[in-house]
């Protein structure tokens, strides 16, 4: 990367635009720094903003991730407002805070990605079947090297991958929780979610190579992957849903329950908000080849619950039915190639 700019004030890309607009628009065009309200920002590259306090900082830092995939364009909308509330002054935050947004160039286009999925790739190095990289393996490359730098430079951090899922959920907004190491914060990361209103919280089974996955897996952050609705075009989102989300990031931001500016901002969760209820994974349905057949309607919502004697898929050869339920459907999609992960069943933790 580049030296950054020192810059007298607010440069005018972002202070006119805002993040997203100076994102769409491909404004970025080198490094750069201002500070402003006991802040100091650093548009670091496209998509990409650090903001850290002028004092020491008091407080773990924290990485806000949206776009990874560039047609959920809920989160990516929220995060901007974030950042157009600290270039504002009107939210001071006491701990360092990186803000991304992940894939530009799918979120000019809306879609999900060009060539392929980019939250699969995040891994230290390319697979022998990567042998030519995409547009999504460079975008990989320069997000982990970023995220490395911002923990070599503020230390641990918390992580939250922000994203919307294709279909209806019949738990709105929950979290994908990385298969963990020995002493992660397991009750820390819970009770913030509480806070932030997600409504359930599925623990993975294996290291995972998704972006919170990476963060957790390689620098040992609290990360986890926010599913906060349906995915929808850019302006048709109601922010409004992310209200008890908006208010707990802007109290762990600044340390403080005052009240926020924001317009579609809730009262204030207690410290005390109820946890949400833990999932595990009990089944991946992996897609076996031509013959392979998810038994469930196109458009069955996550969270769908199977009880025992529920045929859930079958090929040529084999049939799966629930015998040990209930269990629960998350990420059906039978579209994937063979060998891929065609959606998972989970059973929820006592």
């Amino acid at each position: 990367m580049r030296h950054p700019q020192s810059l007298d004030a607010c440069p005018t890309p972002l202070s006119d635009a805002g993040l997203l607009a100076a994102t769409l628009q491909g404004r970025f065009t080198s490094p750069c720094y201002w500070t402003f309200k006991a802040q100091r920002f650093t548009w670091l590259s496209e998509g990409i903003l650090e903001i850290v306090p002028v004092s020491e900082a008091k407080h773990e830092a924290l990485v806000l991730s949206a776009g990874i995939h560039g047609d959920e364009t809920a989160p990516i909308e929220w995060v901007c407002n974030i950042v157009q509330g600290l270039m504002s002054g009107k939210i001071i935050s006491t701990r360092p805070l990186l803000v991304i947004l992940g894939h530009p160039a799918a979120m000019r286009v809306q879609r999900r990605y060009l060539d392929e999925n980019l939250n699969r790739l995040f891994k230290p190095t390319l697979t022998q079947s990567q042998v030519k990289p995409t547009r999504e393996t460079e975008v990989a490359h320069r997000l982990m090297t970023t995220v490395s730098d911002f923990h070599t430079r503020h230390g641990n951090f918390i992580h939250l991958d922000l994203h919307t899922a294709i279909r209806e959920s019949l738990i709105e907004q929950f979290a994908i929780v990385p298969q963990s190491h020995p002493g992660y914060r397991w009750e820390e990361g819970l009770q913030l979610l509480g806070r932030c209103g997600i409504g359930a919280a599925v623990r993975q089974s294996k290291v995972s190579s998704t972006f919170s996955g990476w963060t957790h897996d390689r620098l040992n952050a609290l990360s986890f992957t926010l599913e906060l609705g349906k995915v929808a075009p850019f302006g048709e989102n109601d922010l409004s849903r992310l209200a008890s989300l908006d208010q707990a990031i802007r109290v762990q931001l600044t340390h403080t329950e005052t009240d926020t500016t924001s317009a579609n901002t809730a009262p204030a969760r207690s410290e005390t908000a109820p946890l949400p209820p833990v999932f595990e994974v009990a089944q991946e349905i992996i897609q076996t080849g031509e013959s392979f057949t998810l038994e469930v309607a196109e458009d069955i919502p996550n969270f769908t619950r199977f009880d025992n004697g529920r045929r859930v898929w079958s090929d040529r050869n084999q049939f799966f039915q629930v015998e040990n339920g209930p269990l629960y459907l998350l990420f059906p999609n039978p579209k994937v190639p063979k060998g891929q992960r065609a959606g998972l069943l989970i059973r929820r933790c006592e």
